[in-house]
């Protein structure tokens, strides 16, 4: 007996079914790849937006080590995507000039720092002398006169990136009480006045201090040219970490970053003018700005604009107190 014939029509439902049964597990599999890589995106952007919000980013403490993106440093323009470089120039409001640096230290070279050469320009500080140091003889005064004007003998005194300790024997010439260092390549020194910390070390801490000072750091957060997390508003997060590490009762932030016309210099440095500025100032008293001249709005419309890192770039020492 033959066996009954097949319906071409009922045959072709059954592959109509299986196909459309594969389409949809693959739908289902393109869903949930491309729900995650939403989630990715959507993360990301909280990490780059929350600055705006002013809120921690959990129940905690704000980390001195800003949440990264998804990379380290030093890594160049080119290769950073367009909606990253966004918020890098504040959606296009900064301009931008490349000028790339690979300044990662390893932890074979880290810095040493001498109780001799400290000795020697505690000396010069002494003195009244300013020929030493790594910014110049104008950044030495400048310390030195907002020092004259809001003194921090007998204080404690956090430096916020150093390479050399030309800051720290400033401070230390001015009598305080005891010095503490932090950098992302933490130095090596036996000096007692100084006591060095790595990001991860200042974290762990609950200390709070009288005076917390940064000259020529901030502007550099973020840019990942130290091997450091790369994140467009890194110097912003920094300053709201600094905020817990003030003490409430009379602290004082000393900040100096290169001012004039608003500049992205990727990866050296930013320039800090009437927008950015203002973000870093976001909670803070002006008490006072020490300069080389009559500190005024023409420092805005000044002709330095700071993309030659061999240039002069005016750093105006800035003392704020939390509001």
């Amino acid at each position: 007996m033959k066996p009954p014939r097949q319906n071409p029509g009922s045959a072709l439902k059954k592959w109509g079914a299986a196909a459309t049964v594969l389409t949809g597990l693959c739908l289902l599999i393109l869903f949930l790849t491309s729900s995650k890589h939403n989630e990715t995106a959507v993360q990301i952007r909280q990490t780059a937006v929350t600055y705006l919000g002013g809120q921690a980013t959990s129940n905690s403490k704000p980390s001195f080590n800003i949440d990264p993106y998804p990379f380290m440093g030093p890594i160049v323009w080119s290769a950073i995507h367009a909606r990253m470089q966004a918020e890098y120039t504040m959606n296009g409001a900064v301009p931008v000039t490349e000028a790339f640096y690979n300044d990662y230290v390893p932890d074979a070279s880290l810095p040493v720092w001498s109780t001799d050469t400290i000795n020697q320009w505690v000396g010069l500080v002494q003195a009244k002398s300013t020929d030493f140091g790594t910014y110049g003889k104008q950044a030495i005064a400048d310390i030195m006169s907002a020092f004259d004007a809001h003194p921090v003998k007998g204080k404690t005194v956090l430096v916020v990136g150093s390479i050399t300790p030309w800051a720290e024997a400033i401070v230390i010439a001015y009598g305080a009480a005891q010095v503490y260092t932090v950098d992302f390549n933490k130095p090596i020194c036996d000096d007692f006045r100084i006591i060095t910390m790595d990001i991860a070390e200042l974290d762990a801490s609950t200390m709070t201090y009288d005076v917390v000072l940064s000259f020529s750091s901030l502007e550099h957060d973020g840019l990942g040219r130290f091997g450091d997390p790369m994140h467009p508003h890194g110097d912003i997060e920094r300053v709201k970490r600094i905020k817990t590490l003030v003490k409430k009762d009379g602290g004082l932030f000393f900040l100096a970053v290169p001012t004039g016309k608003d500049h992205l210099v990727f990866n050296a440095h930013r320039v800090y003018g009437r927008k950015r500025l203002a973000l870093l100032f976001e909670g803070w008293e002006v008490m006072g700005i020490y300069d080389d001249k009559t500190y005024s709005e023409s420092v805005w419309d000044s002709p330095y604009t700071c993309t030659n890192v061999a240039e002069p770039c005016p750093q105006p020492v800035h003392v704020l107190r939390l509001l």
